[in-house]
């Protein structure tokens, strides 16, 4: 994604920054600023991290998230299970037509 469609996502309320990790590692930093590279003090001299509780908007936009990815995983998984069938059907199918083709020859004593 170039910058103009990031700043139309924005805009349209398609998308958002999450700043949690950049403001989490200059916590862990102690700076405003990461240096590059970084350098963090040994652990225990800083505060653990706080992260604040989601919103109740927060949490409904969650639950959406993870129940549109649970319905495409039952899609996948259950194209997986038709493939598998169709595999099983079209080995069945062969076995037969190998069945027949052996007591077509033995009936007409072909080679």
């Amino acid at each position: 994604m170039d910058d103009q469609e990031l700043e139309e996502g924005l805009e349209r309320g398609h998308f958002f920054l999450d700043v949690r990790l950049r403001d989490a590692l200059r916590t862990l930093a102690g700076a405003g600023e990461l240096s590059s590279p970084p350098t963090f003090p040994p652990p225990g001299a800083l505060p653990r991290l706080r992260f604040p509780l989601p919103s109740p908007a927060e949490e409904a936009a969650f639950a959406d998230d993870l129940s549109a990815l649970a319905r495409f995983d039952a899609q996948v998984r259950l194209g997986e299970r038709i493939e598998a069938l169709e595999r099983r059907l079209a080995m069945a199918e062969r076995g037969r037509g190998v069945l027949a083709w052996q007591w077509l020859r033995r009936r007409w004593g072909g080679p």
